[in-house]
């Protein structure tokens, strides 16, 4: 975990890293809300 953190701060100030975590991030919460009301439907 150490490594990935140094290389997370040191990529940290990159527009393409920052603009790629959002995106990953975004996503991950869309299909994470899409897991849930698929799961409520199905319950």
């Amino acid at each position: 975990m150490l490594p990935a953190g140094v290389a997370v701060s040191k990529r940290w100030k990159s527009p393409s890293f920052y603009y790629c975590y959002i995106a990953s991030h975004a996503w991950i919460r869309h299909s994470w809300h899409l897991l849930k009301s698929s799961a409520t439907f199905l319950v």
